[in-house]
C-alpha cells in the first residue's frame, strides 16, 4: 500500500501534512508530535450547512477501542481537510 498524507489544520490556521501507517492508519501519536495538547480531530459535515442560514456542522473522528489509534472515517482519509481539537487549558 501506498503511504497517503492528510490535510490537519491546527489552531493556527496553518495545514500541516501527517503520513499515515503503511496500513492507513493515524496514531495519536502521530497527531500529538505534529500538535501539541491535541485531543481529537474534525472535519466539516459536507451534507450539512448548504443553504447559508445553518451553521456549519461538524463530524469527529472515532478512536479505536485502545483509545491508540483514529477509526478511518466514512469515506476514507483522503478528500477532507481535518481541524485538531485540543485539550481545555
Amino acid at each position: 500500500m501506498s503511504r497517503h498524507i492528510i490535510n490537519v489544520k491546527g489552531a493556527d490556521g496553518i495545514i500541516v501534512g501527517i503520513t499515515l501507517s503503511p496500513t492507513g492508519v493515524l496514531t495519536r501519536a502521530a497527531l500529538e508530535t505534529a500538535f501539541a495538547n491535541s485531543l481529537c480531530l474534525k472535519y466539516k459535515n459536507e451534507n450539512f450547512g448548504f443553504d447559508q442560514t445553518t451553521e456549519q456542522s461538524y463530524i469527529i473522528v472515532n478512536f479505536d477501542e485502545n483509545v491508540k489509534a483514529f477509526i478511518e472515517p466514512a469515506g476514507g482519509w483522503m478528500g477532507k481537510t481535518y481541524e485538531v481539537v485540543y485539550r481545555a487549558k
